[in-house]
């Protein structure tokens, strides 16, 4: 079947614009061209657009929507909020003005907000707000999935998969709450599901990329990563994930680059500190390892992993004294601790410690890689 490729977003706003300059009362058109000139990021347009609508519509509801509409995508969250809610006051519920409420809550970093404002739009198929959008359930399992809420967020997902009702947004939202509950080859069949019917979204490609480390598939991952990258370049998990990639490929420098940009937004995750940490031990830069390893010990001190990776440290800077009181540490929160033995083994002058070592380094400090 042929089919006519898709206008790009400005390419699309622009055949709008010569449109509605031969039929600029025609307030279908106007519509149609505000919502485009949002999406194209043409925000002073769009408010020109909009007050047009406005002042032509005998439906103001739907103009005032459009502008809360641009309000969040100007990040005007605040002036958002308040037109929704007197939409909302006015008309009664609607999931539309239920879920961009929720979005606001989202962006402003008030995710249990987020998910209660949703949780209506999740209860039964024959309730007044039924019809919930896929993007609500999307948004509704990020919101949990932050909340750190992932077994609730991951039956609610089980049953629609079971009747057939998670939309493919919602299974790349769910492909990463698999991931992260070691469900790998959930996360594997979700994303893919996702990805298959054209999802752009960071999760499923960072999910199915986390299924490939896990299979220690480096190319397939790092080709996901960068296409997650791609869509969001600041993503501190992608960034992450690369980092664990070019650990298995044993590109350190490489690791560590990815590492610390993945920490620029994410400055107190464990892991991401403790593969820093590993990656900067291959780099022999033992004073950025140590100050790695510091920082991920004074966040959680019952990672055994964490004391005995310091220890490694310790060991190789020549501070005995310091490396066994480490592994003393370690040991007692974990009497099996693999790192805490690696920097005994390294104490005692065992070569073959040194070698095990850096095949543990290559994985940043994890048996697998999720």
């Amino acid at each position: 079947m042929n089919s006519t490729p898709a206008l790009s977003r400005p390419d699309r706003l622009s055949r709008l614009e010569s449109l509605l300059q031969h039929d600029p009362d025609n307030e279908l058109l106007l519509a149609d061209t505000a919502e485009a000139a949002i999406a194209a990021a043409q925000f002073d347009r769009a408010g020109e657009l909009i007050q047009a609508g406005l002042r032509l519509s005998g439906n103001p509801a739907a103009w005032q929507f459009r502008r809360a509409t641009l309000c969040i995508a100007q990040r005007r969250l605040d002036e958002a909020r308040d037109i929704l809610a007197q939409l909302e006051a006015s008309n009664g519920p609607h999931p539309a003005i239920s879920h961009n409420l929720a979005y606001v809550e989202f962006l402003r970093g008030n995710h249990a907000a987020c998910a209660a404002l949703l949780k209506p739009l999740l209860a039964d198929e024959d309730t007044a707000l039924a019809g919930a959008e896929p993007a609500a359930h999307a948004l509704w399992l990020r919101a949990m999935h932050h909340t750190g809420a992932l077994q609730e967020a991951w039956d609610w997902s089980i049953a629609r998969i079971s009747s057939g009702k998670l939309g493919p947004q919602a299974c790349g939202v769910a492909s990463l709450i698999a991931l992260d509950l070691s469900r790998i080859d959930d996360a594997a069949r979700l994303s893919q599901r996702a990805l298959d019917a054209g999802v752009n979204q960071v999760e499923p490609f960072v999910a199915r990329a986390g299924a490939a480390l896990a299979a220690q598939d480096t190319a397939l991952a790092r080709q996901l990563l960068q296409q997650a990258l791609a869509l969001s370049p600041g993503d501190g998990r992608t960034w992450s994930s690369l980092g664990f990639a070019a650990l298995l490929d044993r590109q350190f420098d490489e690791a560590r680059g990815a590492l610390e940009n993945a920490l620029g937004t994410m400055g107190e995750h464990v892991e991401t500190l403790q593969a820093l940490g590993w990656a900067c031990v291959m780099c022999e830069d033992l004073g950025a390892a140590a100050a790695a390893l510091d920082k991920a010990i004074s966040l959680d001190g019952a990672s055994a992993q964490a004391h005995g990776a310091r220890a490694v440290v310790h060991a190789l800077a020549d501070e005995g004294d310091q490396a066994r009181a480490a592994v003393l540490r370690a040991f007692a929160l974990d009497a099996s601790c693999v790192t805490a033995r690696f920097a005994q083994e390294l104490l005692a002058g065992h070569q073959e410690g040194v070698r095990e070592l850096t095949q543990f380094a290559t994985t940043g400090g994890r048996r697998t890689i999720h």
